[in-house]
């Protein structure tokens, strides 16, 4: 485990992550949002993540997990 956190802290910088949208076919028309761009982070701490994860700290991975899509910020949300 350990060269995947070191892998994913990439000495500090952190690793690039691709966020896509999601399908939208399905809905309705009315609930569709157009245009909807595919947006990139360059994620931190994903060491930490792993860590969590690999010892089922489910709280502890929730709570990391939920700090990553908030440096994207949203189309909705502007």
């Amino acid at each position: 485990m350990r060269p995947l956190t070191r892998h994913l802290d990439n000495q500090g910088r952190g690793l690039r992550m691709e966020i896509y949208p999601v399908d939208q076919s399905h809905a309705e028309a009315e609930y569709q949002r157009p245009n909807i761009q595919q947006r990139a982070i360059t994620a931190r701490h994903l060491g930490r993540l792993v860590t969590a994860w690999s010892n089922r700290d489910q709280n502890l991975v929730d709570e990391i997990w939920d700090d990553v899509p908030s440096d994207v910020d949203s189309e909705y949300g502007a």
